[in-house]
């Protein structure tokens, strides 16, 4: 699993635009979505090829994982068939917004089609994700990266437990088959909370900041609303929407 300072120096790599990189925009967009959308959704990466623009609820500030896109069976519903409603923390709310902006505010289809004619993301993680891995520095001696994809799923596990969310719905949120195989991958992360909660609960919200309670909105998240209700009709509810 990341520590909070690699998963930081996987955020830089996207600060000074794709020139880094040295590739296409939609691509480019597609490694910083993934990164954004396994640490802070925890989103299995099946999950993340099988997100839809329809699936974004930026009125609600909320992210609906309805399927995931498999590499042998195609599309079909997550695992454990875990249908579920997440809230989006702001590095993933912001990067959907500049993903659709990018691309004209299409009202269906593929959230990330990086690869050519539109299609999905491909489902070759290391496509993606390696070079990122490799201009952070986060490789061993080897040229191998330190850690997989599917890590950053559970840096959004333990980001969650430190910033003080219930258990329960942690692990409904992450589509967790059940609450003791959560309980058992996190015991590290539960107990260093017992040792130092203030010191962990702090770095937490360094990154994700507080958490939600009701329906209120941040200053940016408001700022986001008065853009879109110039946008569409029925203010973003984007399998509705339409351009002007």
């Amino acid at each position: 699993m990341p520590t909070f300072e690699e998963a930081k120096a996987l955020m830089a790599m996207f600060r000074d635009g794709n020139m880094a990189f040295k590739e296409r925009l939609r691509v480019f967009r597609a490694r910083e979505a993934m990164v954004c959308l396994g640490l802070f959704a925890g989103l299995r990466y099946g999950e993340v090829r099988g997100l839809d623009v329809e699936h974004i609820d930026f009125h609600n500030n909320m992210l609906d994982i309805r399927k995931q896109c498999d590499r042998f069976d195609g599309i079909r519903p997550p695992k454990w068939n875990s249908v579920r409603r997440i809230e989006m923390f702001p590095p993933v709310r912001d990067i959907c917004w500049l993903i659709l902006e990018e691309r004209g505010w299409p009202t269906s289809g593929a959230l990330l089609d990086g690869g050519e004619w539109g299609e999905r993301i491909s489902a070759n993680t290391e496509y993606y994700f390696d070079p990122v891995m490799a201009r952070a520095g986060l490789v061993d001696e080897n040229g191998d990266k330190l850690f997989t994809f599917h890590c950053l799923r559970h840096f959004y596990g333990s980001i969650r437990l430190m910033r003080g969310d219930p258990v329960p719905l942690i692990a409904r949120d992450m589509g967790h088959k059940n609450l003791q195989t959560f309980l058992t991958r996190y015991a590290h992360v539960i107990e260093e909370m017992r040792r130092q909660p203030s010191v962990m609960h702090a770095a937490s919200l360094e990154l994700v900041g507080p958490r939600r309670l009701g329906s209120g909105t941040t200053v940016k998240s408001q700022q986001v609303l008065e853009i879109a209700d110039s946008r569409y009709t029925d203010p973003l509810c984007i399998d509705k929407a339409s351009k002007p």
